[in-house]
């Protein structure tokens, strides 16, 4: 999904394997993982904030710093007791609304298909996967992933371009991710609270993520 409302898919995984000829007579065995996908609102509402973490993490890290300084105010300041309400106030109400720029997003792409989210398919081969739409479709390379990530019931691609894709933990999806992880070199890294982020984790997020070239 670019940032821009695109991108969102979920729901039914079909796996196959292909056979081919080579061109040396001899039958060669490629493997090729197949999904079919239809769209709907929670996927776009899913894939969005897993976007804006990834992509928006400075704007959340700048949030979370300013709430922290309010609130230490608030809290250690020689102030009077309305001044200290007025600090920790200033501290708290950010908080619940840091995912907002991701909701409106969502929330934008879900009324701007009215309800009729569109389905996509994908055939993951073994030097791009392909991407098929109503409206048209491309080849996706591996080299352009950015990052993959999974939670307990969804997998994240990340793209360079800050567009995004998302599968559900459905059927036989560890070939899906096997071939994901060999093909790009990546391994698999989980979404992480704030609270459990340490300089181990951001060494982990650093070695499985590709450098955006600028």
């Amino acid at each position: 999904m670019n940032t821009n409302e695109s991108n969102f898919f979920t729901h039914g995984l079909k796996f196959s394997i292909l056979y081919y000829e080579s061109n040396l007579g001899g039958v060669f065995l490629a493997e090729h993982y197949n999904a079919e996908i239809q769209y709907d609102e929670q996927a776009v509402r899913t894939l969005a904030n897993m976007q804006y973490r990834v992509f928006g993490g400075k704007i959340r890290i700048a949030v979370i710093a300013v709430c922290c300084v309010f609130l230490a105010i608030g809290v250690l300041g020689n102030l009077s007791t309305a001044w200290r309400i007025f600090f920790l106030m200033l501290g708290c109400i950010p908080i619940p609304s840091i995912n907002l720029p991701a909701k409106i997003v969502a929330e934008r792409v879900i009324k701007q298909f009215n309800g009729h989210l569109p389905s996509m398919s994908y055939d993951f081969g073994e030097a791009s996967f392909h991407v098929e739409t109503e409206q048209g479709s491309q080849d996706v390379r591996y080299s352009d992933v950015f990052r993959l990530i999974e939670d307990d019931h969804s997998l994240f691609i990340l793209m360079q371009n800050k567009s995004a894709y998302l599968l559900n933990r459905d059927g036989n999806f560890a070939d899906i991710k096997k071939r994901l992880s060999q093909c790009t070199g990546f391994g698999w890294v989980s979404p992480r609270k704030f609270t459990q982020v340490s300089l181990r984790t951001l060494v982990q997020d650093f070695r499985a993520t590709r450098m955006r070239s600028k």
